[in-house]
């Protein structure tokens, strides 16, 4: 989402003072998100593969 708010900002206003603040925090975000999916992704990854061994 926050990269969506970021383009979509960019497109719609790109000279505005808000704008700039708004893309921004949005870039901040979009960095945290990833950072977040990084840090977890082998936690995750595990848990997903014992849910679906314990279906079959």
């Amino acid at each position: 989402m926050s990269g969506t708010l970021a383009v979509l900002t960019l497109l719609l206003s790109p000279n505005d003072s808000k704008a700039n603040f708004v893309v921004m925090v949005s870039f901040i975000a979009l960095g945290f998100g990833a950072a977040t999916m990084r840090v977890t992704f082998g936690a995750v990854q595990a848990c997903l593969a014992e849910i679906v061994i314990s279906l079959q």
